[in-house]
Order: structure tokens, then C-alpha cells, then sequence
């Protein structure tokens, strides 16, 4: 049985794949990383140049994540979304996000 990765196994994992330097788990809740991982995975699913790359209050999380969710949506995923609890930096709900996200994309490939 193969064993989930920790919090900071999958924090590495995403700044790798996605260049980034998020230090914890909670800084996600801007979306932008879901949404880079989801357009990797689904080329095209997410409209990139809708996002706001600055999100920093509630509402502009929000939006980036409601995207996601759409997009997610209209590929058939059945996974919900749980944008409220991403955006307001739910660290349980971020890191079942990141796992999933991390889950699909080492099956897509």
C-alpha cells in the first residue's frame, strides 16, 4: 500500500512541478496553484488569464477558486471543490486539495 504524502512532501512536490516557493500549505488559498495543477492535467480546462496572480482578500480568492470549481465541473470531476474553506485558508482543506491535485497528476502521467 503506498502512503500518502506529508504536508511538506506535497508543499515540495508543488513548487517544484509549479516553480513556485509556497512556505505552508495555507498559502493555496489563492487557488492559483489548483489551477495551474488542474491545466496541466486538463490542457485548457482553466482559463488562466482570468485569474488574478494577486489575489490577497477573500473575494479575489474566491473568484480564482470558482473558476476552478467550474472548471472542474465541466471535466467531470467528482471531487467538489470546497472553495469557502480553500479561500479562507482551511489548512485540512488545502491539503486534501493538494493531495488530490498531487494524485491526479502523478496518474495522468
Amino acid at each position: 500500500m503506498k502512503r500518502s504524502l506529508g504536508r511538506w512532501e506535497l508543499l515540495g512536490w508543488l513548487n517544484d512541478f509549479l516553480s513556485l516557493d509556497y512556505s505552508k500549505v495555507e498559502d493555496c488559498a489563492d487557488g492559483i496553484a489548483y489551477c495551474q495543477i488542474f491545466d496541466a492535467i486538463y490542457p485548457g480546462k482553466v482559463p488562466l488569464h482570468k485569474l488574478n496572480f494577486q489575489a490577497k482578500t477573500q473575494d479575489e480568492k474566491l473568484k480564482n477558486l470558482r473558476i476552478l470549481e467550474k472548471a472542474t465541473r465541466e471535466s467531470g470531476v467528482l471531487r467538489p471543490v470546497q472553495v469557502e474553506k480553500i479561500a479562507s485558508g482551511s489548512f485540512p482543506e488545502n491539503l486534501a486539495c493538494e493531495r488530490d491535485a498531487q494524485t491526479r497528476r502523478c496518474s495522468s502521467h
